[in-house]
């Protein structure tokens, strides 16, 4: 900024008019605008020697759809895909960047990976009006370097941060109606340069394919868990073998509730629904990609199990730590619960409760059936009231809301963790107003568990807290740090 700012600014004093200060100012802003910061890219670049049949599908794409300059491509750990633009240094120039999940890859074939793609290239084609499309990628560009810089300690940074956390939602609201039509643009380009009904089985088949790695793959991770004391080390090839034999009746269950998800005012996407029809398609079930013959093993050739093994290594060393944790506290704190049921008093509300949610681990069914019998026996217990209605929002029943948010009012231990379920769940729905009314009560009760949790470490300090009680906690902590690598090398 300094070049451009500096002489603006040695004008409008010299001058010294209300009228140039106002231009100066405006000058300025202009300028910020044009040079707004990089975003932070953190996806794995891809050579054109480890794909060529890739870039040489994305040039056959890129000039079906009249989309011009470089264009670079990175994998991610993401569901998802993603095209942005940035501006290159001072402003001057622009940096294309086609990013691609490995989850993809692995579980979509070559033409659903390419219908996606076209989609995103539709945010750069020229063949509609320009206007729209910048307008799409400026308001995506700021949105997405908001995010990345939550925890950035630089001082420029933190002051680009503050001021697009004000300007963001002004321009967001402003050009959110040029960016839902630049969605429906972008899927007619993809109908078009990949054929409509290959752009429906690709829509259809992600709406799916986001509940299994959402929802599934997490639990089928939480009984691996229960069982082994280390990671699987193919996450991916685990994924992909799920999502291929993931029941026809579940998957049935998934679409029909991504259909009935209504348009919401904070993702630009409209809802599955729409964009089909916009399309003319019918969502439809669509067979899964082979672990042989993904978009990944088919783009990659040579070069993917050396991507795959790549990605399972960064997962496993993300997730090692975090794995003996689950499993040891498996061992300690809930299998005992589960060993011998028929020990447990039918008085004895506690142990009850606590096995009914170590039930819900590896038999969420029947964990549930636990929890609503003990609300049938004691619908005043506040513990059994927050673990049935957490337990019936992650089954997509909306009669969950209605008792976290009663234990929320009544039980101020209860209110952080009841808001925080409540406003993802009604936000996963498109209820962006609702969301938005959860979230702020979410925040309030934040600030009030914070100075609680003040409190207690200031009792700490002054040697007033006393020991646990929970045995079983500090065995699994025990065992964690006697297998701990780094704890026994320090020794």
């Amino acid at each position: 900024m300094l070049p451009f700012a500096l002489p603006i600014l040695i004008g409008v004093l010299w001058i010294n008019q209300p009228i140039f200060y106002v231009m100066g100012a405006a000058a300025i802003l202009f300028f910020a605008w044009l040079m707004r910061p990089q975003l932070h890219l953190t996806g794995r670049p891809v050579r054109v020697d480890e794909a060529p049949a890739l870039f040489a599908a994305l040039d056959a794409l890129r000039s079906r759809l009249d989309v011009r300059g470089r264009m670079e491509v990175q994998v991610d750990e993401e569901f998802n895909a993603s095209a942005l633009e940035t501006p290159g240094f001072l402003g001057i120039g622009k940096r294309r960047v086609l990013t691609l999940g490995m989850p993809l890859l692995v579980t979509l074939t070559s033409q659903q990976l390419l219908a996606v793609t076209a989609h995103e290239f539709g945010h750069f084609s020229r063949r509609h009006g320009r206007f729209g499309h910048w307008l799409y990628r400026a308001r995506a560009g700021w949105l997405d370097y908001m995010q990345q810089l939550d925890d950035s300690t630089s001082p420029l940074e933190r002051a680009a941060t503050a001021f697009a956390q004000h300007f963001v939602p002004y321009f967001s609201v402003r050009s959110f109606v040029y960016s839902r039509a630049c969605e429906y643009e972008a899927d007619l380009d993809s109908a078009l340069a990949v054929g409509e009904s290959a752009m429906a089985d690709a829509l259809s088949r992600i709406a799916v394919l986001g509940h299994i790695w959402h929802d599934g793959v997490p639990r089928e991770i939480t009984r691996l868990q229960t069982e082994q004391d280390s990671p699987p080390v193919d996450l991916y090839g685990h994924f992909a073998t799920a999502a291929s034999r993931w029941p026809q009746s579940a998957q049935q269950e998934y679409l029909k509730r991504e259909l009935a998800i209504p348009s919401g005012w904070t993702d630009t996407h409209p809802a599955l629904s729409e964009r089909l029809q916009s399309i003319g398609q019918e969502a439809r079930i669509v067979a899964a990609a082979t672990s042989s013959a993904c978009a990944g093993a088919d783009f990659f050739a040579g070069a993917w199990p050396r991507l795959l093994d790549e990605f399972n290594k960064k997962w496993l060393s993300r997730i090692g730590p975090e794995w003996l944790i689950v499993h040891l506290r498996w061992k300690h704190v809930l299998q005992p619960k589960l060993d011998a049921p028929e020990s447990i008093a039918s008085t004895d509300v506690g142990r009850r409760l606590a096995r009914a949610r170590a039930l819900r681990l590896i038999a969420p069914a029947e964990g549930l059936a636990a929890l609503s019998e003990l609300h049938s026996e004691y619908p005043g217990n506040p513990s059994i009231q927050f673990a049935l209605g957490a337990a019936l929002l992650n089954e997509s029943d909306e009669s969950g809301v209605a008792l976290l948010e009663s234990i929320a009012k009544a039980q101020a231990t209860f209110r952080s963790p009841a808001y925080e379920r409540i406003a993802r769940f009604v936000g996963e729905r498109g209820d962006a107003a609702q969301a938005e009314r959860w979230l702020s009560r979410l925040e309030r009760s934040l600030q009030y568990r914070q100075n609680a949790a003040s409190d207690f470490w200031d009792a700490v300090d002054r040697k007033e807290a006393g020991r646990t009680t929970l045995a079983d906690v500090i065995s699994v902590l025990g065992e964690a740090l006697h297998r701990d690598a780094c704890v026994t090398d320090a020794w």
